[in-house]
């Protein structure tokens, strides 16, 4: 403290670091932990939730109840539950590395419970659906994108972030290698000859990042295109491709071992 005070800086006790500023210092830590998308998932969950709910909070008067505040405040603005789950668990490694760098921080609070998770409302896309959206994108560049989704089981993320050098890697540590379905390969190797000069693989024309909101609404221009709706008349969301993408690839007769490896599930 006293070094910090003699270069200016300002100087804090335990008892009055605050949420706020432990999440700062913790976020510069996390980055050199962690794979870039789950650093990304953390510092979404901090910047957007954590510090705006608790930022004035000191971490030794955080209670249970500060806890379930940040849960009611996603789910006041609708996030899903899968989401404020995800949150929770960036707040809960949060504290406890606080703890561990000798913050005081409640035992109350490293056991509180993560919020209860509600009915999904997600459903799978049926084959023949599914097969009247792959009809539908026959002429669009993106054609391989909705393979992605639907025959690969993609996440919008990895679709977006997919690099060129990352379709045939070389083996290294820390790298999980996931086998390619014969239609991703035709699909990608289709796609190879008409993408603009990126290291993407599905960027825009101008080789820029194809923006989440953009790939979503073209999701549902596909759709609308194939004639193709939720029984209630809802549009189908994007990850809901992976229950559909299991279900074509057992349905084809792909090895459930494969199907589990492509997928990334543990069972």
């Amino acid at each position: 403290a006293m070094r910090a005070y003699a270069r200016g800086r300002e100087v804090t006790t335990g008892a009055t670091v605050t949420v706020k500023a432990w999440a700062t210092e913790w976020l510069t830590l996390r980055e050199d932990r962690v794979r870039p998308s789950s650093f990304n998932a953390d510092r979404s969950a901090v910047t957007n939730w954590i510090i705006p709910t608790l930022g004035r909070k000191t971490l030794t008067g955080l209670t249970p109840a500060d806890v379930r505040r940040v849960h009611k405040a996603m789910q006041s603005a609708g996030r899903a539950d899968s989401s404020v789950t995800r949150a929770h668990a960036t707040m809960m490694t949060m504290l406890k590395d606080a703890y561990l760098e000798g913050h005081e921080v409640s035992r109350r609070v490293l056991d509180a419970p993560p919020p209860g998770m509600g009915e999904s409302e997600r459903v799978d896309i049926p084959v023949e659906d599914a097969v009247k959206l792959i009809h539908a994108a026959a002429d669009s560049p993106m054609r391989s994108r909705w393979v992605a989704a639907l025959m690969q089981g993609m996440r919008q993320a990895e679709c977006l972030g997919l690099t060129w050098d990352a379709v045939d890697p070389k083996t290294r540590a820390g790298v999980r290698v996931i086998p390619i379905t014969p239609w991703m390969l035709a699909a990608l190797k289709e796609r190879e000859l008409t993408a603009p000069d990126s290291i993407l693989v599905w960027a825009n024309d101008d080789g820029s990042v194809r923006d989440e909101k953009q790939d979503a609404a073209e999701w549902k221009e596909l759709q609308d295109a194939a004639g193709v709706r939720k029984p209630g008349g809802e549009y189908y969301t994007l990850h809901e491709c992976r229950h559909t993408a299991a279900t074509i690839l057992l349905v084809l007769g792909v090895d459930p071992l494969v199907v589990i490896r492509i997928l990334g599930h543990s069972s």
